[in-house]
């Protein structure tokens, strides 16, 4: 796997129509003077980087960028940030993206518990996985799998 560093313009292609007209009319993502997506990306960014580091076997890649394994639990991150600066009631898209965010923070704990190994920096080198190909840890417990639609 290699190392990304998240992008505003594919943070914008991942809305839904119902989101990009939500957000159409409204500065949540500075069609007007303040554009918080870089905010949102860098501490998201972050987060994903502080959860990676509570596993002492993970490697770490270059600041600024995330593994790319995380990528969709990361944007699931981003635009629940984004959706809840909205003006009106989102209840339409809001709860889909509520259960997408917690599942990211759930992946990402497991990721911080040495459960979902972040195996590669992208230049060949690999880190030992904590599970096996079956999907089980070293305890032997079956590991949760979460996966998350690219959109």
């Amino acid at each position: 796997m290699s190392w990304i560093a998240l992008d505003a313009a594919a943070i914008r292609t991942r809305l839904t129509d119902l989101e990009r007209g939500a957000f159409a009319g409204s500065e949540a993502l500075g069609e007007a003077a303040y554009d918080p997506l870089p905010e949102i990306i860098t501490a998201v960014t972050s987060l994903v980087r502080g959860y990676v580091a509570g596993c002492a076997s993970n490697p770490m890649g270059p600041d600024g960028t995330i593994p790319s394994r995380l990528e969709s639990a990361a944007v699931s991150i981003v635009r629940y940030q984004l959706l809840a600066r909205l003006p009106v009631n989102a209840a339409a898209f809001m709860e889909q993206r509520r259960k997408e965010y917690e599942d990211a923070i759930a992946l990402l704990k497991d990721v911080s518990a040495c459960k979902f190994a972040v195996d590669t920096l992208g230049d060949g080198q690999t880190s030992t996985p904590t599970g096996n190909a079956l999907g089980r840890g070293r305890s032997g417990s079956i590991l949760p799998r979460v996966f998350f639609p690219r959109f």
